[in-house]
């Protein structure tokens, strides 16, 4: 295409410091420790109340569940996943000796190395306000531009094709046949250039928790993209270029290898190395300010639960026919900006440090009226959050609280569309989201806030104004440069993460040192529509709501033509009884069409597998 390859860069066997953390450089508040809670014995933060160094016992006394909360950690499919308070001392599959990132057997890349710097905003904007651009063939979302982003895109595909191609003779199997360890082997192989890096380290940090031993961070990330790429590791797209660029939108074809390096490209791009991980521009204290003045009311209905002891973190909409009007109304690239940093506090909330549950989504329905919903208010509340592709899939579950009973029966046609993983991620409920976190959850009621059907008082949510005015990455941005020496800081200030100075703990302390006494701490639109079960960036589950929408449109058309015809041929006479049975039709279409969209609008995010990983489900917390 035009693009001059990268040499594949040498691999380091540290990570080594990418300068200096800028210290209070954006005036956004800087993350203060975990507090502590009254009344209760301390937590995975300082690695001594929680287990035994190597044995896995309790040491201090804790009641039942609260053991279970510590002891559990759960992957975003529910799967429970080994506790990570110690460094892991087991050989991760295709590691040779060394360090946990080194590996035994790597496949050679000569396609352009991970980025160790960001674009500026005068390069390339972090986002534009067209929704999709293709760039020589390559359909670029808002936060992928012209200038740097897609450049790098088509040469990474580029050379995906001929280094990453699957071929059995030259040991790039089809591992979606293979044993789940044996694609872990592949994976790690056909990353080896990816893991030694300081911002893989980084992202580990940010998506399975500061202090997670990067080791088992890694395996438990890796395992969620290659879950989303259906255990696929190598490329196995069959059409040469351009014709290839529509497959890459399947995570099956394009597989977990080139889905993470085409996912770094835009991860550099919001966390910049070259800046201590903190944007100079989307971090700035000021610009956060006149987004916050840009969306205005926008966002009426959206508030922030923090992550506590007690229960995760969620992200709550009490919908109302106002705040879906004023959510629709805000200007475009802002709005994806701000759902954009609403999705990062899912991401790096400590959700399971503390409570052993990753984060939750909630939409309450109880106040939006059945006139709302309609295609006009749906396909724009859908555009507006096509942002939440830019990460990948935080939450444990979607619940959607006080559903109409219409709602109900249209989702218990519509799951079975649906993959099992997928359905189990949803919650359907005609009350609050409080059964959800009591009957399936066992959290008391007075442990929740009144916003989500709790009892406790004290508890608040967060506002958007709020949620706007933190450096949500500061935790993994300070775990990062106190391991490998850099000068820390970062987005510094003396204030606290949360704005009541609580915080949410940029100094968690170290839980222990590997052999080796190194980093332990442990966080693209298809052109065609509906095609891929997962798109870069988005979920697979996502995926498989796009598909099925489509169908469904393309049934609603046929259903209007069949209409109109028995309209003409009745030359125009409708007695009560056609009149009811069009009504009913239009209703039950509309229906399934407003349930499919809402799914869309809880999945929506690049990758399903990060650019779509079911769950990250790919990743966090």
């Amino acid at each position: 295409m035009g693009f001059s390859c990268f040499k594949r860069p040498a691999v380091q066997e540290d990570f080594a410091p990418v300068g200096d953390a800028p210290a209070a450089s954006n005036g956004l508040p800087h993350v203060s420790p975990l507090p502590e809670k009254p009344g209760r014995n301390r937590s995975l933060r300082d690695g001594r109340g929680s287990m035994d160094k190597g044995d896995g016992k309790l040491s201090t006394p804790r009641s039942s569940i609260a053991q279970i909360k510590l002891m559990m950690r759960r992957s975003l499919d529910g799967k429970d996943l080994p506790a990570a308070t110690a460094p892991t001392t087991q050989t991760l599959p295709g590691q040779g000796s060394g360090p946990w990132h080194a590996v035994d057997n790597p496949v050679k890349w000569t396609g352009p190395p991970v980025p160790s710097a960001g674009p500026a905003e005068a390069e390339e904007p972090f986002m534009i306000a067209q929704a999709k651009t293709v760039f020589h063939g390559f359909p670029l979302f808002p936060w992928e531009g012209e200038e740097w982003t897609g450049p790098q895109m088509l040469e990474v595909v580029q050379a995906a094709l001929r280094d990453l191609r699957m071929d059995p003779k030259k040991g790039m199997p089809d591992t979606h046949k293979l044993s789940s360890a044996q694609a872990m082997v592949h994976m790690r192989w056909a990353c080896a250039d990816i893991l030694p890096t300081p911002l893989f380290a980084f992202l580990l940090r940010l998506f399975e928790g500061p202090e997670m031993d990067l080791g088992q961070a890694c395996d438990q990330f890796l395992t969620r993209i290659l879950k989303g790429c259906k255990d696929s590791v190598y490329c196995s797209i069959a059409h040469p270029i351009p014709k290839a660029y529509d497959e890459v939108s399947d995570s099956r074809l394009t597989g977990a290898a080139l889905f993470l390096r085409l996912f770094l490209l835009r991860f550099a791009k919001r966390f910049p190395p070259q800046h201590g991980f903190v944007n100079p521009t989307v971090d700035d204290a000021a610009v956060r300010s006149k987004l916050v003045e840009d969306v205005g009311d926008g966002f009426q209905s959206w508030e922030f639960m923090r992550a506590t002891v007690d229960h995760p973190a969620a992200i709550v909409i009490r919908l109302n026919n106002k705040g879906l009007k004023a959510m629709n109304a805000v200007a475009q690239p802002n709005s994806w900006r701000a759902i954009n940093h609403f999705y990062e506090f899912a991401i790096t909330e400590p959700s399971v440090e503390l409570s052993g549950h990753p984060s939750i989504f909630i939409i309450d329905l109880g106040k939006v009226s059945m006139g709302q919903y309609n295609k006009t208010n749906i396909t724009a509340a859908a555009a507006q959050l096509q942002a939440a592709m830019f990460h990948p899939e935080p939450f444990s579950a979607f619940v959607v609280a006080h559903a109409p009973s219409i709602f109900q029966f249209g989702f218990s046609i519509a799951k079975f569309f649906l993959t099992e993983s997928a359905r189990d991620k949803f919650i359907i409920l005609n009350g609050s989201a409080s059964a959800h976190f009591h009957k399936n959850m066992g959290i008391p009621l007075e442990k929740l806030p009144v916003a989500v059907g709790g009892t406790s008082t004290t508890e608040t949510l967060l506002s958007v104004r709020e949620l706007l005015s933190l450096t949500t990455q500061q935790r993994a941005v300070d775990a990062h440069f106190r391991i490998t020496g850099g000068g820390g800081g970062g987005a510094g200030g003396a204030m606290g993460h949360r704005p009541d100075g609580g915080g949410v703990g940029g100094a968690l302390t170290r839980v222990g040192d590997s052999a080796t006494g190194e980093l332990m701490l442990g966080t693209t639109p298809s052109t065609s529509e509906g095609a891929a079960e997962v798109e870069f960036g988005r979920s697979n589950t996502m995926g498989e709501v796009v598909t099925l929408q489509g169908k469904l449109a393309e049934l609603e058309g046929k259903l209007d033509e069949a209409l109109s015809s028995k309209q003409g041929g009745e030359g125009g006479r409708q007695g009560p009884a056609v009149k009811a049975v069009m009504m009913a039709q239009t209703w039950l279409m509309t229906l399934l069409i407003f349930v499919l969209t809402v799914l869309v609008m809880l999945l929506i995010k690049r990758g399903g597998i990060f650019y779509h990983v079911d769950g990250m489900s790919t990743g966090t917390h």
